[in-house]
């Protein structure tokens, strides 16, 4: 009886620690294959609807609320949007970046421990590989930097194309790789410059 207990408790912790080791986004980013991922807007001009906002408010695009399928497992009330500057204006039809926000409506909420998943187009890339490549040769030169997986997205049930998925950049990943998420973090913002502007500007 105590060996079949050991054995039960064994078998329990293994699982455990497996699942453990995947550690934030390890589902998500696991590029051993192509993920699925199916969003559902209750809007049949859904995407008049996220091209508008995008159109009439970038760079502050407020997110549309969708589900989320993603490999089969449902989140609901997460935000959709449509994301990127040159990888938008440059991708001819509909086919343009997007991001996903799991707690852009309900507080705390996170898929597979992240709070957002940016969906890239691939713009000026028809394999799809220099950003997957790219990010991968920085990986193993021991730079951190997001990690990425293929998806094929859907939406409201129609296929979209196949996309980069690429982690957020954000104070979760500043976390997972330098252990505390103090500090500052910049993003550019359509043509700004990094230009000088003196010492007190």
């Amino acid at each position: 009886m105590m060996k079949n207990t050991f054995r039960l408790y064994t078998v329990i912790l293994a699982i455990l620690i497996s699942f453990l080791a995947v550690g934030q986004g390890g589902l998500v980013f696991d590029d051993s294959y192509v993920h699925e991922v199916r969003i559902t807007i209750d809007n049949v001009d859904f995407w008049s609807e996220l091209s508008q906002n995008y159109q009439n408010n970038y760079p502050d695009v407020p997110y549309t609320m969708a589900s989320a399928s993603i490999d089969g497992e449902v989140t609901d009330s997460v935000g959709i949007r449509q994301k990127g500057f040159a990888s938008h204006f440059g991708s001819q039809g509909d086919k343009k970046s997007m991001k996903i926000d799991f707690n852009h409506f309900v507080d705390g909420k996170k898929y597979d421990g992240l709070n957002k998943i940016n969906l890239n187009n691939g713009y000026g890339d028809p394999a799809i590989q220099r950003d997957k490549l790219c990010y991968n040769i920085m990986n193993k030169a021991g730079v951190d930097v997001p990690r990425t997986s293929y998806a094929r997205i859907y939406l409201n049930d129609q296929y979209w194309g196949l996309y980069l998925l690429v982690e957020q950049v954000d104070r979760t990943f500043l976390k997972d790789n330098f252990g505390n998420s103090n500090g500052n973090l910049f993003k550019n913002v359509g043509n700004s410059e990094l230009e000088w502007m003196g010492q007190d500007t």
